[in-house]
């Protein structure tokens, strides 16, 4: 490769490795490595891509069995705000969102969906009238032994043959990593 530039250079070397360049009409060679210890985590570390994975994979299973269950109409994205309706009785958006970690409008937009389905219903918060109050339905509520049941089936799968400390372990881990991309 011929460098552009007011000093004229041949590189000899193959890209992303170390090599030299020989500025043209001197004698001398300059090394230099363009590998980084960046460079070689991303041929070597795919822990962000099985991270990835094993979401696209958990969400496969609980599509399953979702629709073994016959809930065709639910999706694992409801699952963390039924989470919330079934630890407290009534929950706004706003509280929702902080809860899962997702943004305001995705929060939003799901609960609406299972408005529709008629798993939840909306009522007005008194105390702040902007905002309103989610809550469960009979038929949200009648979910719930289900939802228990898939997530430890869930669970079950994916701690198979792991120790309860290499669990603990992995979960502080995977919190640390969490904690870092913010």
């Amino acid at each position: 490769m011929v460098c552009q530039s007011r000093i004229k250079c041949v590189w000899t070397g193959s890209f992303g490795i170390a090599g030299s360049l020989r500025l043209l009409g001197k004698s001398e060679i300059v090394e230099f490595n363009l590998t980084s210890k960046y460079y070689w985590i991303m041929k070597t570390d795919n822990t962000i891509h099985l991270i990835s994975r094993i979401h696209e994979k958990a969400n496969i299973f609980l599509i399953g069995k979702l629709r073994g269950l016959g809930m065709n109409e639910l999706a694992p994205s409801h699952g963390d705000i039924l989470a919330a309706l079934f630890k407290r009785n009534e929950v706004t958006m706003t509280e929702i969102a902080t809860l899962i970690h997702r943004d305001r409008s995705t929060v939003t937009q799901l609960v609406r969906k299972l408005e529709r389905k008629g798993y939840v219903f909306s009522k007005e918060n008194a105390s702040d009238r902007r905002s309103s109050f989610v809550c469960l339905t009979e038929k949200g509520k009648s979910l719930e032994p289900f939802f228990k049941q898939v997530t430890k089936d869930l669970y079950t799968r994916a701690y198979s043959g792991m120790t309860d400390e290499e669990i603990s372990r992995f979960q502080q881990l995977v919190g640390k990593i969490y904690h870092n991309m913010d």
